[in-house]
């Protein structure tokens, strides 16, 4: 009797432990900060690294008043500022297990994002670098290790000549620093617009933000497929409305604009799912026709 009593609880555990994982491995939040979608041969997680805000300020062609009009009463409004939000994208897929991204940077959080959606640092077999700015390339140290130490990081060749090459700064020294480790141990690779990096992942230009600025679209074998975006927006409130409007740390805003109204159509004709860096969490949704311009429908 007195051995069935203690079985009780650890066969309890077990139970909940396979609920648990059970649960975990369907569609949907398995944490408040990741996110999974499956897609033909596909598994999104999205992963939360931050949440801030964006000060009307930065904001180029708007004002301050039309974009209170042009919101009108939303919560994730203040007097100066709007919401914003920072995500990566991890995709196993037949190619590998592959990060898009790599967040600010911030303590564990992208780690801890990771074991949550059930892998290691280590299981990831490549980083796709959609641009060099700080808050998607970061993440890439723990410290000054890499936190990826399996895993090849790829980045656009103009991207790397404008950044690491041609001296943009402290900008381009943070971006080399993050970028060192992983040269170093042979694990830094180029590619050019257009190339086909891994078997169903295809580079995307989307140039404007920054010289290299790329997406990446991921075939998931149905009709659907998957394109990370980067940094296309930034107010998703403000820029679905008026494609037209720019940041001031785009390094080419009048390119940017016609990029983000480009991509905002294409995504929209293909009703592909579109994973966005700084859309609200999880970041997945698609973008539709709404009048003259567009709006967003948020997977949920």
């Amino acid at each position: 009797m007195l051995k069935t009593v203690l079985l009780l609880p650890a066969l309890f555990f077990l139970v909940w432990q396979s609920s648990v994982r059970a649960e975990a491995a369907g569609d949907g939040f398995i944490d408040p900060g990741v996110f999974k979608k499956t897609l033909g041969q596909l598994e999104i997680y999205a992963l939360s690294d931050s949440r801030g805000r964006l000060d009307f300020s930065i904001m180029l062609g708007i004002s301050k008043d039309q974009i209170k009009s042009l919101i009108g009463q939303n919560p994730e409004l203040d007097d100066n500022s709007v919401a914003s939000y920072i995500n990566a994208f991890l995709v196993k897929c037949p190619a590998g297990l592959i990060l898009v991204d790599t967040g600010l940077g911030n303590g564990d959080i992208l780690k801890d994002a990771i074991i949550k959606a059930s892998f290691k640092p280590e299981d990831v077999t490549d980083v796709i670098l959609t641009h060099f700015h700080g808050d998607h390339i970061n993440g890439l140290l723990t410290g000054t290790k890499p936190l990826f130490p399996n895993a090849t990081v790829w980045a656009e060749k103009e991207e790397d000549t404008y950044w690491l090459k041609q001296g943009a700064g402290n900008r381009g020294r943070s971006a080399e620093e993050k970028i060192f480790p992983y040269r170093r141990d042979g694990k830094y690779k180029l590619f050019a617009a257009g190339d086909e990096i891994k078997p169903g992942v295809l580079t995307v230009p989307l140039y404007g933000h920054t010289p290299g600025h790329t997406g990446f679209l991921f075939k998931s074998g149905t009709d659907e497929d998957l394109l990370t975006w980067g940094d296309i927006v930034h107010a998703y409130l403000v820029q679905f409305a008026e494609p037209k409007v720019s940041m001031t740390y785009d390094v080419d805003p009048e390119e940017a604009a016609k990029t983000r109204t480009g991509i905002m159509q294409k995504s929209a004709e293909a009703g592909c799912l579109v994973g966005g860096a700084h859309l609200p969490f999880p970041g997945l949704g698609h973008v539709k026709v709404k009048d003259s311009a567009f709006s967003w429908e948020k997977e949920q």
